[in-house]
Formats: C-alpha cells, sequence, structure tokens
C-alpha cells in the first residue's frame, strides 16, 4: 500500500523568511502546503488561541507564561496535527519557514521515506542534547538515522508519524501545554526520537524571530546582554565552554527544580537533568554524540548546507 505523506510549511502571512523557502521548494519541485499561524490581528483569532491555551500546565512546565506568538506558533502545530489526523496521513513532514533544505532533503521527500510506531525524526538539530551512535542508513547510505539519548530541540525540521501524533494529541488534549521545543515526556510516553546525520535543513532566520521577541519580553535577559558581551571578547565557543562550567552542576544538582522555576519533576529531568549529566561524563566515556560538538561541523551538512558550518548562539 502506498505512504500517505505530505510536506507541511509553517508560516505568518506576513513573514518576510517565507518567499526563500517557497523558491527554494520549487527549485526542487517539492509539494507542499502552507498553514499560517495567527498574528492576532483580530480579535477572534486571539480568543481562538487563548482558547487552547492551559496556562497553569505552561507555567508548570516552562516556569513562565508564553507570548502570543509562542502560543500561535505552538496551536498552528496542532491545527496541523488535527489536519493529518483526519486525513490519515501515515507521515508529515512539518518544516519552519526559517528552515533552508538541502539537496538531500528533497531526495528523502521524493523517495517517501516513512517510519510506522510512536516517532519523531528530527531533519534538523540544534543543541544540546545527545545522540546514540548506532545508526541505521537510508538513501544508499547517504544519511544516517541515530537514536536520541536525551530530548532533542528537533522541531524546526522534523518528520512525525501518526502514532505519534495521536500520542501528543492526546497527552495534551489538543491544548498548548508548552513551548514549541516539545513540550511533552517522550520517554515517559513511550515516543521515540531520531535524528538524521546529517542535518538535512538548516535554520536560517535571516535575524528575524516572531518568537525571540516573545521571549525578550518575558524572560530575563540581563544574562543575554552579559552573554553577548562575552561573546565579542572572548568568542562563541570559549564563552560557551565557560558557561558550561557553571550550567553542569546548576542542572544537575536540580537547583531551577529546587527554587521551583521548574515544577513538573519528569518534564525538568528529561528537558535539563540529563542533558548536562551526559554533557559532565561524555568526554570521559565518549559513549554519545554530543550535538553540541557536532552543530558546527561541515561533515553534519550536504555539500549545498556546508556554508552555513560555524559555531553560532543557540538560546536553548
Amino acid at each position: 500500500m502506498k505512504k500517505k505523506i505530505e510536506l507541511i510549511v509553517m508560516s505568518m502571512k506576513n513573514s518576510p523568511r517565507l518567499p526563500r523557502l517557497i523558491r527554494r521548494l520549487k527549485k526542487f519541485n517539492l509539494k507542499y502546503k502552507i498553514f499560517y499561524g495567527f498574528n492576532g490581528n483580530k480579535q477572534s483569532e486571539v480568543n481562538e488561541v487563548y482558547s487552547h491555551y492551559n496556562k497553569k500546565e505552561v507555567i508548570h512546565r516552562t516556569g513562565r507564561e508564553l507570548g502570543f506568538n509562542e502560543m500561535s506558533a505552538v496551536y498552528t502545530a496542532i491545527r496541523v496535527y488535527k489536519y493529518a489526523k483526519k486525513k490519515k496521513l501515515d507521515n508529515i513532514i512539518m518544516m519552519m519557514d526559517d528552515s533552508y533544505p538541502s539537496f538531500l532533503f528533497k531526495e528523502w521527500v521524493d523517495k517517501k521515506i516513512c517510519f510506522t510506531g510512536s516517532k519523531i525524526i528530527g531533519l534538523q538539530c540544534f543543541p544540546a542534547g545527545f545522540l546514540k551512535k548506532k545508526n541505521e542508513s537510508v538513501l544508499n547510505g547517504k544519511v544516517k538515522i541515530h537514536q536520541a539519548k536525551t530530548h532533542l530541540f528537533n522541531s524546526n525540521c522534523y518528520q512525525i508519524t501518526s502514532d505519534a501524533i495521536k500520542k501528543k494529541i492526546s497527552i495534551s488534549k489538543g491544548k498548548i501545554v508548552g513551548n514549541g521545543d516539545w513540550p511533552i515526556n517522550f520517554k515517559k510516553n513511550n515516543i521515540t526520537m531520531l535524528q538524521t546525520l546529517p542535518f538535512l535543513a538548516y535554520p536560517d532566520d535571516k535575524g528575524f524571530s516572531f518568537i525571540t521577541k516573545d521571549r525578550d519580553k518575558l524572560e530575563q535577559t540581563s544574562f543575554k546582554k552579559i552573554r553577548k558581551l562575552l561573546y565579542k571578547f572572548f568568542g562563541i565557543k570559549f564563552s560557551n565552554t565557560i558557561f558550561n562550567f557553571f550550567r553542569i552542576p546548576y542542572y544537575i544538582f536540580f537547583i531551577p527544580f529546587l527554587l521551583r522555576k521548574y515544577k513538573n519533576f519528569d518534564y525538568y529531568v528529561e528537558y535539563y537533568f540529563e542533558k548536562y549529566f551526559y554533557k559532565l561524563i561524555n568526554p570521559i566515556f565518549n559513549f554519545y554524540i554530543d550535538v553540541e560538538n557536532i552543530s558546527y561541523l561541515k561533515s553534519s551538512y550536504p555539500s549545498d548546507l556546508k556554508k552555513f558550518a560555524k559555531y553560532r548562539v543557540f538560546d536553548n
């Protein structure tokens, strides 16, 4: 039986990033469907988004409220999942409009690489996180698929199965329960996270982000300003090494949880503790692949994306 897979692009109607992605997809002759988020210009849209906002659960997981653009992005994903469920799609491929796909992405879509079970397959990934070294090959060995050892920030461009979609809708009850970087526990709910290497797309927002503006209003930005100064004087890689020296004990000794910044224990363990625990021990045992260490390597990207490979700032 032929597998039903669709490529979905999530964007805003006034996004300056969308035309570039559309040109790329048309060049690759790929079919796609666009889901537009609500920008809040209409009160009816505001009301609809807020009607799906579980404020208590969001604060319980993330330690803060979400801005409207953050809520709108998550709600757009929920709408896509419900669409996929209604259409009985086997898999969908989700792209944010700042994704820049490679020629291997085109081949992946053309070959209709399909998965079963409750799985999310990242086609791109931000630090931090760890992958198991054991892998399976697809596309005649051009792409390796690794299972995640920890939570991953791979929600910018990913493939998700129908079973995983059903679980996400069921667990969240179709509500906004956290930010877009996977606001549910995967291990607890038996959802497998996978990651392609090389990455099949690159996040290139051209310095524009609706969500960053929200986060800057709701999060403490004083540390970010200090961090930018340190990056300027000492470089990103050296500065991040120093930051990790403080981050590791901060997170593995559960300080944010004890201070009640984060109140959901299982979520904290999966989202924060495990990453920094393996950040501590992996340099000694080298059991796993550290996403932070490979995210800037040219070998982590297909030939047409190698130009993007560089050490950069990630706010996750």
